[in-house]
């Protein structure tokens, strides 16, 4: 091991914009498809271009406001299903329209958005709506309690949110099977492009192949809640498993071979010629022939193997897309998917949910008291237009300390792009009635396509369709100036309050990490002893172990990065970071080894020489959990290699020589196995000094220091 001094680390401000850009806030690609996007585009400017032309805006912009709110929504369901979810939420938020208008003005909606607040912040992975997304009931009792004149035309105002909302649902429910199948196939189409990703850059991220992998788990469940035909189910399904199959033969080519750009830019071409027929294409669907792409070289077993996986998941696309699928069905080997709720089901899930023992009551604490200060402040200012600040709180306001961080600069850097370009827009054109339907229209679009996507576009799509409606409902001069000040004070007092009632990520921390140095342990033994005996060890349960450790790297990795953003950690979060980086590489590499073990025992070759490797990396992982408080798993000492059992009886060959010398690729091999030792090391290292107490950073001088040699 190498030793380490904590002081050396670059600073925390340094790594946290590191790791947070590099691992937590990568957006991901939008669910809905183009034609879905314009169909509720259309539905709201119809909406709003028919009050407007009419001269009749505030029933005009409650409509619009309910198309806005059924427009936001996102499910691949059964129309039966699909419709009661829609007449769910119609009733739901017309009765919280009703009561907000009702109310608003008075000093009675700052316990109302508490409320709803505490309910909505507690019900976050959970509750009635568990499938759908949207801007939900706080925003929208937000939004009316602070109409002017509210209360006179709260019956009005809910009304007309119920037609538009109803409007946008039917609509909806005429296109619904086309949508779904639409739908289905970008996610499909999403989930190849994640593995497209691992293909470009210097180098495979740990973080993006876990990414993959939890998007295959996605993908999966909504399938199966999906209600398609079991033989249209079941050739999705294939698509799955096919793309992660090509996951992980991706992940074995990169970083046992380590092939050259233009060998990946064949392998990039043919998965997006595979995205572009799944995606966004119109027409009948056919068989579709694709070729194979030509490998500049096709002597290792991970060309062979992903060679081979591409041509499964371009024969299982292919399928899809002609309406047929294969004899034998595979099991999808993703998490088990929970059955659907009833209504009454979800509700008991959402009352359950408000009480301290769920993790996120603490967030629903800080949401409803952050909410209820920001509505104080809005109505003791007595400005027009002041609901803002609440509605930016809601925006910022998050369960994660770093997320909110983010999300108050994203939400920030897309409302002030609104304020500043649809004045632009509207003056240029001279306020005329088309301009303001035709910047509608388009700021409608960014919203509904990027609402589950990039949060700074989708801030700015919703900022700007809430900044015209507002308006046009209540024109006012400061307007845009005062959506700037609104979105500052609102940020603020969203952080303040984060940092008053902190849900610390690097509360428990410690603790995870000793979890995740016990399962590195065991699993990469099991790995090891693949490599040396490969007949000895399952390849369905080196999966399922490292598919257990990938859901821990999956929760520890942003946790990781948020300590870094934390005002007082406990622990030096710099240490946290680098022992969960190094799990990610020893976790990537021992992917790959895996892979490959199965290759050897698939090709009946022998075992590889790493025992070296396996003993270093053994020691270093037992020395981790012991550092961390934790049980290491018993004492293990690597096998011998495993020669192989020659044609005649008793003729035995070791690796290396005669028969079955060593080959490039077992080289490559044995060499990522010192990798895997080093990331070990690093990890010891690292959680070796986890309780130190943190320092100041010493100050760099001339020369060589003793940390340098």
């Amino acid at each position: 091991m190498t030793d380490v001094d904590p002081a050396d680390f670059p600073s925390r401000f340094r790594m946290a914009l590191s790791q947070i850009g590099r691992d937590s806030i990568e957006p991901q690609w939008p669910s809905a498809s183009w034609l879905s996007v314009v169909r509720r585009a259309i539905v709201l400017t119809a909406v709003f271009a028919a009050g407007l032309l009419a001269g009749d805006l505030s029933t005009a912009i409650f409509a619009a406001f309910g198309a806005l709110q059924m427009g936001l929504l996102e499910a691949a369901l059964t129309r039966t299903a699909l419709a009661r979810l829609l007449i769910v939420n119609i009733v739901a938020l017309t009765l919280t329209v009703y009561i907000a208008a009702s109310l608003g003005g008075t000093w009675w909606t700052v316990p109302l958005l508490g409320f709803i607040a505490l309910v909505q912040g507690s019900n976050v992975a959970s509750g009635l709506l568990p499938m759908s997304t949207s801007l939900g009931a706080l925003i929208i009792c937000v939004i009316f309690a602070g109409l002017p004149d509210a209360a006179a035309v709260a019956p009005t105002a809910a009304a007309w949110f119920a037609a538009g909302a109803s409007l946008q649902s039917v609509v909806w429910l005429l296109t619904a099977t086309a949508e779904r199948a639409r739908t289905v196939r970008r996610i499909l189409a999403n989930n190849i492009r994640s593995v497209q990703r691992l293909l470009r850059g210097g180098a495979v991220n740990g973080w993006q192949s876990h990414t993959a992998s939890l998007n295959s788990q996605a993908t999966s469940r909504v399938l199966t809640g999906s209600g398609l035909p079991e033989n249209v189910r079941a050739a999705a399904e294939e698509v799955v498993i096919a793309t992660s199959a090509l996951h992980r033969s991706v992940v074995a080519w990169r970083v046992l071979k380590d092939p050259g750009w233009a060998d990946r830019l064949r392998i990039d071409e043919a998965l997006h010629r595979l995205v572009q027929v799944l995606d966004e294409s119109l027409g009948r669907r056919r068989k579709v022939d694709f070729d194979r792409p030509q490998f500049a070289s096709r002597t290792w077993a991970c060309d062979t193997a992903l060679e081979e996986s591409l041509g499964q998941l371009q024969q299982a696309v292919s399928d899809l897309l002609a309406g047929t699928g294969p004899a034998d069905r595979r099991a999808v080997e993703t998490s088990p998917t929970p059955a659907g709720q009833s209504l009454l089901a979800a509700l008991r899930v959402t009352v359950r949910a408000v009480r301290p023992s769920n993790k996120l009551f603490r967030h629903g604490v800080r949401l409803a008291l952050a909410v209820m200060i920001a509505q104080t402040l809005a109505l003791q200012l007595e400005v027009g237009h002041s609901f803002w600040i609440p509605l930016t709180v809601i925006f910022v306001v998050k369960p994660d300390w770093s997320f909110t961080l983010v999300r108050s600069t994203s939400r920030f850097v897309g409302n002030l792009g609104a304020v500043i370009l649809i004045p632009l827009v509207l003056a240029a054109a001279g306020g005329a009635n088309w301009a303001v339907i035709a910047t509608l229209l388009a700021i409608s679009l960014v919203a509904f396509r990027y609402f589950t996507g990039n949060y700074t576009a989708a801030s700015f799509g919703i900022a700007g369709t809430i900044l015209i409606l507002d308006q046009v409902l209540s024109p006012s001069d400061s307007l845009y100036r005062w959506r700037i000040v609104a979105t500052l004070i609102g940020t603020a007092i969203g952080l303040l309050v984060a940092i008053a009632v902190p849900s610390w990520s690097s509360r428990g921390i410690a603790e995870e990490v000793a979890t995740l140095a016990a399962g590195l342990d065991t699993w990469s033994r099991s790995v090891f002893t693949g490599l040396l005996q490969p007949a000895q060890v399952a390849a369905t349960e080196l999966r399922k172990q490292g598919g257990e450790l990938r859901s821990q790297l999956l929760d520890l990795v942003p946790r990781a990065a948020a300590t870094l953003a934390e005002p007082w950690p406990k622990r030096d979060p710099r240490l946290v970071s680098a022992a969960v980086e190094a799990a990610q590489r020893m976790h990537l590499i021992l992917t790959a080894l895996a892979f490959h073990s199965t290759q050897l025992h698939a090709h009946d070759r022998p075992g590889l020489p790493v025992s070296p490797a396996a003993s270093h990396v053994a020691l270093a992982l037992d020395g981790a959990c012991s550092a961390l408080g934790s049980a290491p798993p018993p004492s293990w000492v690597a096998p011998e290699v495993a020669p192989r059992v020659g044609a005649e009886e008793g003729q035995r060959e070791a690796p290396g020589c005669g028969q079955y010398p060593m080959t490039a690729e077992d080289t490559a091999v044995v060499a990522q196995t010192t990798h895997v030792a080093q990331a070990a090391d690093d990890f010891l290292s690292a959680v070796t000094y986890l309780d130190t107490p943190i320092a100041p950073r010493a100050t760099p001088t001339a020369g060589i220091g003793p940390h340098d040699v």
